[in-house]
């Protein structure tokens, strides 16, 4: 099954405050949600993510950029759907704050993720994708200005949010890159223009390839008594536990294993 974006909602406050609540959008059972967040004091963080649906979220990734902006980038696997999905966000303190959610269809899990910060013109950041469809979404935090215009650089931009109210000015943004190639940007009429505010972005790798455990993988090292290993033997280390319908322990001679 192929990615699909599907929706996206956003919302911002200028003042410092302790939650901000998402607008209602229709969320399908076994979709990803993602959710960035931009926070302009940096010294809080998110405390916690809820929705109506009963969805648990997970931190995929976070970056600050000095003190001047904060990007953190939660997302939910094979969600729980609802027809009227409120995501609520709730801060370790007051801060002045934007969020948007975006949801995905046909992806296989999370995979690889990136950060990256800076005061240039045309923000970007990077993710290294591991499938050949994969796709790479990423979220913009920008402290910016209510001038400040969003547009489309790299990838689809998928939704924006200017705070133009008086204060501090936080911005969100979110860009995909549908081919693969992983890298997504925007552009800000800000950092165009004036080239002193800061922006920080998370992205995060949507696979169509298997996220299942690797249970064992080949390792070069030797037997416990470092006896050398023949040419058509290999020495399995075991990642995590297999279940065997009947339980045996073997005792092998030293040094010996069995060719595989």
């Amino acid at each position: 099954m192929a990615i699909a974006f599907v929706n996206t909602a956003t919302a911002s406050f200028g003042s410092a405050a302790a939650s901000l609540a998402l607008p209602a959008t229709s969320l399908t059972t076994g979709d990803d949600i993602i959710i960035d967040v931009c926070l302009l004091d940096t010294t809080k963080s998110v405390s916690s993510i809820t929705d109506t649906a009963g969805n648990t979220y997970t931190q995929l990734a976070a970056v600050n950029n000095g003190t001047g902006v904060r990007i953190e980038k939660w997302g939910k696997h094979n969600a729980t759907g609802n027809a009227a999905n409120i995501v609520t966000v709730s801060f370790s303190g007051n801060t002045a704050c934007a969020i948007e959610s975006t949801q995905f269809s046909g992806s296989t899990g999370f995979g690889n993720t990136g950060t990256a910060t800076g005061t240039n013109a045309g923000p970007r950041a990077f993710a290294t994708s591991q499938d050949a469809n994969s796709w790479v979404q990423v979220g913009f935090a920008i402290s910016g200005a209510s001038t400040d215009t969003i547009s489309a650089l790299l990838g689809n931009l998928r939704g924006s949010k200017v705070d133009a109210s008086a204060g501090s000015i936080p911005e969100i943004a979110s860009a995909d890159n549908t081919n693969g190639a992983g890298l997504c940007g925007i552009d800000s009429s800000v950092l165009l223009n004036v080239n002193t505010d800061k922006w920080a972005a998370a992205a995060v790798e949507l696979r169509t390839g298997s996220t299942g455990s690797t249970y064992a993988d080949y390792t070069g090292r030797l037997p416990v008594d470092g006896t050398p290993l023949a040419t058509d033997e290999r020495l399995i280390n075991v990642k995590e536990p297999l279940a065997f319908s009947s339980a045996s322990t073997p005792t092998p001679a030293s040094g010996q294993l069995w060719p595989i």
